[in-house]
This record gives structure tokens, C-alpha cells and sequence, in this order.
């Protein structure tokens, strides 16, 4: 029985949050595009290929821009 209960709440919670890993739709617009249709979407960036401190080997990608969200002035007092 407290399988059954369990597994009720688990699939509840998986569909109530749409998913247990949903990724933004503003990400999915980035993700894959060529270097030429990254660059002219000014929601995307691409990302050069680069080596890690390992000497693995990363392939150039677009991904979402990164935004600043901005900080309200500290007022003295």
C-alpha cells in the first residue's frame, strides 16, 4: 500500500512540474543552431571550442546569452 501511495505522489509531482528535468524554453531556442544562426540571434552566443585543464577536447556551441539582473543602489543611512 505505501508503494502504491508513493508512486502516486511521485507521478503527481512529475507531471504537476511538467517534468523532472524540463529545461527552459529560451534555451532550447540556442541550443544547436551553427555558428552563423547563433551569431545572428541576439538571445544566443557562441562559445569557442576550448581544451580543459584535463586536455579534453570541447567542441565551439551556442548556448542562451547571459543576462545581469540588476541590483537595487544601496542607500546609506
Amino acid at each position: 500500500m505505501r508503494v502504491i501511495l508513493f508512486a502516486s505522489i511521485a507521478l503527481f509531482t512529475v507531471f504537476a512540474t511538467g517534468g523532472l528535468m524540463a529545461a527552459p524554453a529560451a534555451d532550447a531556442d540556442c541550443k544547436g543552431l551553427a555558428t552563423a544562426a547563433c551569431s545572428s540571434n541576439a538571445s544566443c552566443s557562441w562559445v569557442k571550442p576550448y581544451k580543459t585543464k584535463k586536455g579534453k577536447d570541447v567542441a565551439g556551441f551556442c548556448r542562451k546569452r547571459v543576462t545581469k539582473k540588476a541590483t537595487p543602489a544601496k542607500t546609506s543611512s
